[in-house]
């Protein structure tokens, strides 16, 4: 989501609106008004025995959505291209030949979005050159150094990591997330202690992955998170004073 919602802030003026009235009826599971979240639809696909059709004749449980999807992003980010931004932008994938990070700073923004948001064995990946693209979270959470070298004097990072205690897994669909949430936040663990500023939005309930239905709520925590360290955040853009890093800042104000 990180590239999703910076992309559209950098390039399409009416980001807030655009993202705060997402057309979720267009997401797979969303439609028709059911608001089954995409989570729940694919817990019913591995229940189903669908799952191993799905992951081993496609590229993922959501391979028919991709269209969908690519044209969601298409809208929010305008047609453009990532030159066009008003601010410098670079969106972050992992290169599934290579196994390493791969920057995508040109070229259709909406492509560069997809494949820094496309969840291995969900949806399938972007095809660059030789690369295969899917999701920057896979090869580096946190690309402090990234916004660093395209200039950035203050880099304030976002944890939008899910602390809230857990029920234990459930299925195999369930322990495969949770494995890989707990590796995500260690490495971004590491990452984070290079920003200069955390901010850590606290989250009312537990918001999955794909669980584009509390998009609202998260977008409200992310405001207040903002708000309740403004004055740190006003100290670390004051240009006469020195920068100094900072661990992560917890929000005084509980999200609702």
């Amino acid at each position: 989501m990180g590239a999703i919602v910076g992309a559209t802030y950098a390039l399409n003026e009416a980001w807030y609106d655009d993202l705060v009235h997402l057309d979720l009826e267009r997401l797979p599971g969303m439609r028709n008004g059911a608001r089954s979240s995409p989570i729940t639809r694919l817990r019913s696909i591995f229940d189903s025995g669908l799952a191993v059709g799905h992951l081993v004749l496609r590229w993922g449980t959501w391979a028919g959505a991709e269209p969908v999807i690519r044209a969601l992003l298409a809208d929010l980010t305008l047609g453009k291209e990532l030159e066009e931004a008003r601010l410098p932008y670079a969106a972050i994938a992992t290169d599934l030949a290579t196994q390493e990070r791969y920057v995508l700073e040109r070229g259709n923004a909406a492509d560069a979005v997809y494949a820094s948001a496309a969840l291995a064995g969900v949806l399938p990946p972007h095809r660059a050159g030789d690369a295969v693209l899917v999701d920057g979270v896979y090869a580096d959470s946190v690309p402090i150094d990234v916004a660093r070298g395209m200039g950035a004097d203050v880099v304030v990072a976002v944890d939008a990591g899910q602390r809230r205690a857990a029920a234990p897994p459930r299925n195999a669909l369930e322990a495969f997330t949770r494995a890989m949430e707990i590796v995500h936040h260690q490495h971004a663990q590491m990452r984070f202690g290079e920003a200069d500023l955390v901010l850590a939005p606290p989250f009312a309930c537990r918001v999955d992955s794909l669980d584009f239905g509390h998009h609202r709520r998260c977008v409200a925590a992310g405001a207040r998170s903002v708000i309740a360290n403004r004055h740190a955040l006003a100290e670390l853009l004051e240009p006469s004073r020195p920068r100094a890093r900072s661990a992560a800042a917890q929000p005084t104000t509980p999200a609702g």
